[in-house]
């Protein structure tokens, strides 16, 4: 199963989000409740611990004198968080990762095949508009990919 669909979300005074049902369930039946939160620049990324770990795999196969491996590396493991889905399926943000992407009280949950990410909306917004006006080019780009 894939993370796929948005979902508009608050964030309690705690830092926690509810993470959506259809999410919980990949997550509970699929995996084993444990997440990697991480910064993406503007947003973050929620990976599945089992996936998380797949991916640093084929990071760690790189060559770790590239430059870009390196600062890969700095940005995306040095802002991880690990924490487990609490049993009212909530994630918990912490403030530093808040901060980074700008997170307001009301978030978009995005699904991402077999991650998620969480928005600010205005953020998200933002880039859903860039994406659909350039969509027709996307759309190109991935045939040429034999998609």
């Amino acid at each position: 199963m894939e993370f796929i669909g948005r979902y508009r979300h608050r964030i309690d005074k705690k830092g926690r989000v509810s993470v959506p049902s259809a999410f919980r369930k990949i997550l509970t039946e699929e995996y084993d409740n444990r997440v990697i939160l991480t910064n993406n620049q503007n947003w973050l990324e929620v990976y599945p611990y089992q996936v998380f770990k797949l991916r640093k795999e084929r990071i760690k196969a790189l060559p770790p004198t590239l430059d870009v491996v390196e600062d890969y590396k700095l940005f995306h493991y040095g802002d991880a968080f690990e924490y487990e889905i609490d049993g009212l399926g909530r994630l918990f943000i912490p403030v530093y990762l808040r901060e980074e992407a700008h997170l307001g009280e009301e978030v978009i949950i995005a699904g991402g095949d077999e991650i998620f990410s969480i928005w600010d909306i205005a953020t998200f917004e933002q880039e859903h508009q860039r994406i659909k006006n350039n969509f027709s080019n996307i759309k190109k780009g991935i045939a040429q990919l034999g998609v």
